[in-house]
């Protein structure tokens, strides 16, 4: 088992477990380190899901990671969307994600459901889904290029309610070509990034691989990039839940290493 989880929500934003709460269950699980990371505040469709009061979050996790500082390192984290205003520099690392696509037809939470998903492809990109793919990955590879971002977060998240194709063909060269543009954008200006593997939509979406899935693990492999294993947990029962299968992706793509945060720096781990 990863010993860590750097990709965790609390009831602070969209999660339904306390930071306590996410903190015991990772020293039962015998972890020896927990970041958390917060949604960006930011407007959405429906932005129930990003931080509501960025001091409080900020400071419950510092004084919990110092009440627990024997026992786990407890580390605070942002996921940083492209639009969302932060003060990096107080936060212990930052993942950048892109939820949520704008244009001058609107804004769309493009992982919010098939039906905003079909939306935003019917009326941000006049029914062209490859557009639409496009515009995600050049907003993810400018997103990643940001000083201060640490991890690309969920690579992929578009893919999330696209289950047999039901929007786009995962295979279609567009859509591959958006995404292998984007990964070589991100790897050649930022070869220190680490990328996750983010297991949360096998255990709370039904997919059947992780975010990023093999091909596109395979070809960060092929690229020598730096990989940390997450479980975007909600919930402190969903911790390392997925773990074993997002290693045996990690195992099968040729990854025989991946990263945690240990004693405030990313150091990495067997798998």
């Amino acid at each position: 088992m990863i010993p860590s989880n750097l990709h965790t929500h609390t009831t602070h934003c969209d999660g339904k477990s306390t930071v306590r709460e996410m903190i015991e269950a990772a020293i039962e699980r015998g972890f020896v380190s927990l970041g958390f990371s917060g949604h960006s505040p930011m407007s959405a469709p429906d932005d129930s899901w990003s931080l509501k009061d960025e001091e409080a979050y900020i400071a419950e996790v510092r004084a919990l990671a110092e009440e627990y500082k024997d026992r786990i390192e407890v580390y605070c984290g942002i996921e940083w969307d492209v639009t969302s205003a932060i003060d990096r520099s107080r936060y212990d690392y930052a993942i950048g994600s892109v939820h949520m696509l704008e244009n001058e037809h609107g804004k769309w939470a493009l992982d919010l459901s098939l039906e905003e998903l079909m939306r935003c492809i019917n009326d941000g990109f006049g029914g062209d889904p490859y557009a639409m793919c496009e515009a995600y990955y050049a907003e993810m590879a400018e997103n990643a290029m940001r000083d201060g971002v640490d991890v690309v977060g969920h690579f992929d998240v578009l893919t999330k309610h696209n289950g047999d194709g039901a929007a786009f063909d995962e295979e279609h060269p567009r859509y591959r070509g958006a995404a292998l543009s984007a990964l070589d954008a991100i790897c050649t200006a930022r070869p220190d990034i680490i990328f996750e593997c983010n297991v949360g939509g096998m255990v709370r979406a039904g997919r059947k691989e992780p975010y990023p899935p093999l091909w596109l693990l395979r070809e960060l492999k092929a690229r020598d990039m730096r990989v940390t294993l997450t479980s975007d947990a909600h919930r402190a029962e969903n911790l390392s839940e997925g773990f074993d299968r997002g290693i045996e992706f990690l195992r099968e793509a040729g990854f025989t290493r991946a990263y945690i945060l240990k004693e405030n720096k990313f150091t990495k781990v067997k798998i």
